[in-house]
């Protein structure tokens, strides 16, 4: 994952596709069953038991929390609190969760504070210049009687960011940014999230229905390189699905689909940018059913298929800026399907195929930037087929998960930067570049060596390229046929281990130790990132309910870039986090 040079907007790349446009994500996230807003893989983690990323039609068809009233049904309460420090961050985290009536009626409610203390220096005052901090809260209540379940939710997030800048070369090795000369200042991003969402549901033997309704609000008001602007978001979102199993266990989804959008950006006219305004609406209606059926000698087959309709309209004031104002909409109907076949060895061993078609929806941009940005972007299509294993050996202590797919994308959505080059704020440009072709291999595996220890192993090959590239003076300067995906490693390794080093009756102490490496990286035609390396390494005491940890997260100190540019010849960077050490105390009652 990495970031429009800021936490404001994350951008997430999966298997080779990059999501080319923060504000079109082809990537939907569920948590703990409610949709969010792509700010959430930003937002610090809070009383989470479930992230799902779904790229594609994925996000309501496959929807594995079905059994939304699982996640806080306890009539024993249960109290969570923890402490941290380090050099570059601290927070404090607690959770309460319980029966108001028991076998009935549940609640939670937990909340967090972090800070990132930063790691930019303001020369110019000797502060420093890239702090964040965010505050969370969570409210739910779920009444569940076995047969009918209902639930509310309710998250917060507030978190004021000042990220969003780059550094030149020089500026990098220093860690060090004078202010007083920049344009604007220290960048100012206050981002306030707010979902409420109403979950309920039946379950018989054999059928279960569950509904999901949710509002998000979304406001960020911020003050960039002179820059003023507020956006503001509005989605509700509802869906609802059912769930027969049969006899057999072979088992059919049906579910139903509705999302509205309302956009709304307002640049105040400043001495460096006029006044504009544009509003952006978008509904998506979505039918689907998915079948598993289990055939006879350990096969089952897998079928899906969803229709999708959405319009998107937009709707530009041009205030005293040069780009005439202009209304306009668009609308697309669009068939989306996946069939697999799997078999099973001796219950701990799958072999599966698979192929799909998804689809991302097309439409305006957010931002109007110039008088190129008034055509709308067409649907962005993807292919993909996969085969694999999944299994177990030595007694469920060893787990594979491996797989090689190849992935086709027509009518690609990306932003590239205008004729000229990107000025850093204003010069990017989204529409449809051409199509690419990743295919590569992917390896999971979990050694579990002692009760308490354990070893993971993931690599990853994507090779990602770019094909019939548009026939475009803005593209052809920044994309050529063949050209390597941006944002995407040709190879990537993650290890850990976590292992018991000292057992007895006070307390247990353990060590982990992590590894990830990335091959070289472009993050467009010039700007590159080199293969790097990152360690962090672990030790934590636990006796009964309370637990002490030290962490040393890139214990190289590496200097990376996790998002950059090049213009005219110079660049700019943003990076990654460097060395810190963190103490936490945390407890469970």
């Amino acid at each position: 994952m990495s970031y429009n040079a800021s936490n404001m907007y994350p951008v997430i790349t999966l298997r080779g596709i990059h999501a080319g446009y923060y504000y079109n994500q082809s990537v939907k996230i569920y948590v703990d069953g409610v949709p969010q807003d792509v700010s959430f893989l930003s937002q610090e983690m809070l009383d989470v038991e479930s992230v799902e990323l779904f790229k594609g039609m994925g996000a309501t068809i496959f929807g594995e929390n079905l059994s939304i009233h699982s996640n806080i049904a306890t009539n024993t309460p249960k109290i969570n609190g923890s402490v941290s420090f380090g050099n570059l961050d601290k927070n404090i985290i607690a959770s309460a969760s319980g029966a108001i009536v028991p076998n009935k009626l549940y609640a939670k409610v937990s909340f967090k504070h972090a800070d990132f203390l930063g790691q930019i220096k303001d020369s110019s005052t000797g502060k420093m210049a890239d702090t964040s901090t965010s505050n969370l809260a969570r409210i739910s209540f779920l009444y569940d009687d076995s047969k009918y379940f209902a639930g509310l939710d309710y998250y917060y997030d507030n978190s004021l960011f000042h990220d969003w800048f780059y550094l030149s070369d020089s500026q990098k090795q220093n860690l060090s940014v004078d202010f007083s000369t920049t344009l604007g200042g220290i960048p100012n991003i206050n981002r306030t999230v707010q979902t409420y969402a109403f979950k309920s549901g039946l379950r018989t033997e054999n059928l279960e229905v569950s509904n999901v309704f949710s509002v998000q609000d979304r406001t960020i008001p911020f003050s960039v390189s002179g820059m003023n602007s507020d956006e503001n978001n509005r989605t509700f979102t509802d869906e609802l699905k059912a769930t027969q199993t049969y006899s057999n266990n072979s088992t059919s989804l049906y579910g139903l689909y509705f999302s509205h959008s309302d956009f709304n950006r307002i640049i105040f006219q400043t001495t460096t940018y006029p006044s504009n305004s544009n509003n952006v609406k978008n509904f998506t209606f979505g039918a689907f059913t998915d079948h598993k059926i289990i055939l006879p000698a350990n096969f089952d087959l897998s079928l899906g298929l969803r229709y999708s309709y959405y319009t998107n309209s937009i709707r530009y004031n041009q205030g005293n800026s040069t780009i005439p104002s202009f209304n306009d909409s668009i609308d697309s109907h669009q068939i989306s399907g996946r069939v697999a076949l799997s078999w099973t060895l001796f219950d701990n061993h799958k072999f599966y195929l698979s192929g799909s078609r998804g689809f991302q929806a097309g439409g305006f941009p957010f931002y109007i930037g110039g008088i190129e940005y008034k055509n709308s972007y067409k649907p962005e299509s993807t292919y993909t087929t996969e085969i694999g294993y999944k299994g177990f050996f030595w007694n469920d202590r060893i787990y594979i998960n491996t797989d090689y797919f190849f992935i086709y994308t027509q009518n690609r959505q990306q932003s590239v930067c205008l004729v000229g080059g990107c000025n850093l704020t204003t010069g990017s440009w989204i529409g449809n570049i051409g199509d690419i072709l990743s295919h590569g291999f992917e390896f999971e595996g979990k050694l579990q060596f002692l009760r308490d220890s354990f070893f993971m192993l993931n690599f990853a090959y994507i090779n990602a390229k770019y094909l019939n590239v548009a026939n475009n003076s803005v593209i052809a300067q920044n994309i050529t046929e063949g050209s390597r995906v941006w944002f995407v490693p040709e190879y990537t390794l993650r290890s850990s281990i976590d292992t018991i080093i000292w057992r007895n009756s006070f307390a247990n102490i353990y060590f982990n130790a992590a590894l990830s490496f990335n091959s070289k990286i472009y993050f467009d035609a010039i700007f590159t990132q080199d293969p790097y390396t990152l360690l962090n390494l672990g030790l934590r005491a636990e006796r009964k309910n309370l637990s002490l940890g030290v962490q040393i997260a890139n214990v190289l100190n590496e200097l990376y870039n996790v998002y950059g540019s090049n213009f005219a010849g110079k660049n700019y960077n943003q990076i990654g986090r460097l060395r810190n050490f963190t103490f936490t105390l945390s407890a469970k009652f």
